[in-house]
C-alpha cells in the first residue's frame, strides 16, 4: 500500500502537467498552495535552435538519402510523453512527428521534407 505522500504525488501527476515547451520545462504542482511540485529544467541555448532551423532552411535542397533527421527533441518532452504512456523508443516517425505538432514543438523539426 503507497504511503500517503505516494498517494498525494501520483495525484498531483495525473491531476496537474504543464510543460513549456521553448524552455523545456516540466512542472507538476498540486492544489492552489502548490505545497508539492516536482520541477525538471532543461536549458535549450539558442545556437541548438538556429542550427535545427538552417537544417529546415538546408533540407529543401538537399537530396533525401538512406537516413534523415526528423527532429531533435528535449529530454524534458521525451519524459512528459513518457508520463503521458507514449513510448519514444517505440513509436514510429509518423507518431513522434504527431506528438510534436499536437505540442506546437515544430522548432524541433529538422526536415522541411514530408517524410511520413
Amino acid at each position: 500500500m503507497p504511503s500517503a505522500y505516494e498517494q498525494r504525488f501520483r495525484s498531483a501527476m495525473r491531476k496537474s502537467q504543464q510543460l513549456d515547451v521553448i524552455n523545456a520545462t516540466n512542472q507538476v504542482i498540486d492544489g492552489d498552495d502548490q505545497s508539492l511540485g516536482v520541477l525538471t529544467q532543461q536549458h535549450i541555448p539558442d545556437a541548438f535552435l538556429a542550427d535545427l532551423e538552417q537544417r529546415r532552411h538546408d533540407s529543401v535542397s538537399a537530396p533525401i538519402g538512406d537516413f534523415a533527421l526528423l527532429a531533435r527533441v528535449p529530454e524534458a518532452l521525451i519524459i512528459k510523453w513518457f508520463r503521458q504512456g507514449k513510448n519514444v523508443y517505440h513509436a514510429d516517425v509518423k507518431e513522434i512527428a504527431k506528438w510534436l505538432r499536437d505540442e506546437e514543438a515544430e522548432k524541433f523539426f529538422a526536415t522541411r521534407k514530408q517524410l511520413v
